[in-house]
């Protein structure tokens, strides 16, 4: 059975992707999660974390926010530093990074987020809705944008939108506007051989 060993920044993005995962029918036997602390401690230390994984069937995926930098940098300088550090698994690594920050994947599905946080207000909403390309770097950074819901944490919002986006995906895979979402998403399916 091909497992997925996901390499994140930190907890919220861990907390998301088990949240997700199961509902899109990935069970939580096929991946594991392993959160770092911060973009730094992912690119100096991924590589070792791979090489101590032994099992042949496994997969690995290194997600990353793009914050201000480079998508296709960050993506050279890991896919770079897995050729030079680990070479005999190299070519079962794939880097993902999610435009601007995860949360661009939330406002990518603002159906979702309404049913996370119904009771929001109208202005938080409208702020929210008229971000059409969730992606584009030029804009207010979503986690912005999601403080104006009531009550948002950071790893709750992991946990309750990645659930309902799961939920969501499972029923039609086209709802999510964030393109560096689908990219994920379809880059999980191709290293599982769906």
């Amino acid at each position: 059975m091909t497992r997925l060993l996901l390499i994140v920044e930190g907890n919220a993005e861990a907390d998301f992707l088990r949240a997700f995962l199961p509902q899109v029918g990935i069970s939580p036997r096929q991946f594991q999660v392993v959160p770092h602390d911060g973009k730094p401690g992912v690119i100096a230390n991924f590589h070792r974390l791979v090489n101590r994984w032994d099992e042949p069937e496994t997969r690995f995926i290194v997600l990353l926010d793009q914050d201000s930098r480079d998508c296709r940098e960050l993506k050279r300088i890991i896919l770079d530093s897995a050729r030079e550090k680990c070479p005999a698994k190299a070519g079962r690594l794939m880097v993902r990074v999610a435009c601007r920050e995860l949360e661009a994947w939330y406002l990518g599905d603002a159906a979702a987020l309404r049913e996370a946080y119904p009771d929001a207000k109208d202005s938080a909403w409208e702020k929210i809705e008229k971000r059409r390309d969730p992606d584009n770097a030029r804009k207010a950074k979503p986690s912005e944008l999601l403080r104006r819901l009531p009550n948002f944490v950071k790893r709750d919002a992991a946990r309750r939108v990645g659930e309902i986006m799961g939920r969501k995906w499972a029923e039609s895979a086209n709802g999510n506007r964030s393109t560096s979402f689908r990219c994920f998403v379809a880059g999980v399916m191709k290293m599982l051989g769906e």
